[in-house]
């Protein structure tokens, strides 16, 4: 993964959506969270690993990754 990376990228890649697109439309519905938090920003960019690194991302009830280094 390269850094910087957006947000509905990490989704794409992680497979918790289909693609960006998707990634996009489910940021915007509330139904993405990244430690527990509601994300509510499409374009928000992380600058290295260690940003995520230990953070779990959701979306919806029951889709989950967590960031290891």
């Amino acid at each position: 993964m390269q850094f910087p990376s957006k947000l509905f990228y990490l989704l794409s890649v992680t497979s918790l959506c289909k693609g960006t697109s998707d990634a996009r439309r489910q940021i915007q519905g509330g139904a993405v969270r990244l430690d527990g938090e509601k994300v509510g920003e499409v374009d928000r960019t992380f600058e290295s690993a260690a940003d995520l690194t230990g953070k779990v991302l959701q979306l919806g009830k029951n889709k989950f990754v967590r960031f290891v280094a």
